[in-house]
């Protein structure tokens, strides 16, 4: 399945969509909360207290899994300039300086007794959840199963 993700396309559900999943929760669940809650104090910073995209990661119930997409240029453009500064600011409060290294440093601190090799993966997780707020807060997202 991919899905399609358009300003101006209408608003058409299948599969791939996650209605019934609480964003956080199910963060939560397989990943450190405190990168995630890290994620919203940021968005919060760029964009003030309650805004829809901390709302959305806290409260909102659909959510929409392995980035996998086709969008207008013009689209892309502006998801880019919604996720690299927050992922980059993510990466600055934690002093991680896009290194692998201290990718895998954090994770074993936070995942000691857990599967480090696949948390040190944070940012990813991150991008994850930022994406799929972006879709939902700033598009209209269906999902095709075959093109």
């Amino acid at each position: 399945s991919t899905l399609l993700a358009s300003s101006a396309a209408s608003d058409v559900y299948k599969r791939q969509i996650n209605r019934n999943c609480h964003v956080f929760g199910h963060y939560k669940g397989a990943h450190n909360y405190q990168d995630f809650y890290d994620a919203v104090d940021i968005l919060n910073e760029r964009y003030g207290e309650c805004n829809k995209y901390s709302r959305y990661m806290l409260e909102e119930r659909t959510f929409i899994p392995f980035c996998s997409f086709v969008m207008m240029w013009e689209d892309f453009e502006r998801l880019c300039l919604f996720l690299f500064p927050i992922l980059e600011a993510f990466d600055r409060k934690n002093g991680l300086d896009m290194q692998p290294e201290r990718y895998m440093q954090k994770a074993m601190r936070d995942f000691r007794y857990d599967n480090v090799m696949y948390q040190r993966r944070a940012v990813s997780f991150l991008a994850e959840r930022l994406i799929s707020c972006f879709l939902a807060c700033e598009m209209k997202v269906f999902c095709v199963n075959e093109i």
